[in-house]
């Protein structure tokens, strides 16, 4: 019969890839805390990747460098990312107003201070909103306080000022990156 080495049992081995632009990144995304960076070794060990050499790889690397402590990692880099370096990584563009000049209406939007939730949402004058806080209270949908925010809502002309969307550098590229370690039961 085998002896079972009792670090074995108590231990459980997981391997996974990530995509990110930076090894920084990608250490934030594991779910363990990596230790070392094992890409020098994993080539010098002929670039393991099938799942049977890359296991034993991992395990040995494991037991070497972090002596199979739970919670504890090592990555290696499988393809380098090129971070986005854009100073300005956003597109701004700006809509005509086709619809004459704007116009505006006043509105008021009570917050619960508690939850965050949105109470209600009103056009109007100020009576109006005091009303439906009232209303609010004796109805019990808030139990606590709120905070009845100002806005001006627009009910004619064109609503959309612009449109923005992220617009990396067109070299930035997500990397691969191998992370593994050991999960406790």
């Amino acid at each position: 019969m085998r002896k079972v080495h009792k670090q074995e049992v108590l231990t459980n081995f997981r391997r996974m890839e990530i995509k990110a632009y930076t090894k920084e990144e990608a250490k934030e995304q594991s779910p363990w805390t990596i230790m070392k960076d094992a890409t020098q070794a994993w080539r010098l060990a002929g670039k393991p990747y099938s799942d049977k050499d890359m296991k034993a790889f991992c395990l040995d690397y494991l037991k070497k460098w972090t002596q199979m402590v739970p919670g504890l990692g090592c990555m290696i880099v499988y393809e380098n990312g090129v971070p986005n370096k854009k100073h300005r990584p956003f597109k701004i563009v700006n809509k005509k107003n086709k619809k004459g000049i704007r116009k505006y209406t006043r509105s008021f939007i009570a917050v619960d201070d508690d939850t965050n939730e949105l109470l209600f949402w009103v056009q109007g004058e100020q009576p109006d909103a005091v009303k439906l806080a009232e209303k609010t209270f004796f109805e019990g949908k808030c139990k606590g306080s709120m905070t009845v925010f100002l806005a001006n809502s627009i009910y004619e002309g064109e609503p959309v000022a612009f449109t923005a969307e992220f617009a990396p550098s067109t070299i930035s590229k997500e990397g691969t990156y191998i992370i593994f370690g050991v999960d406790k039961f």
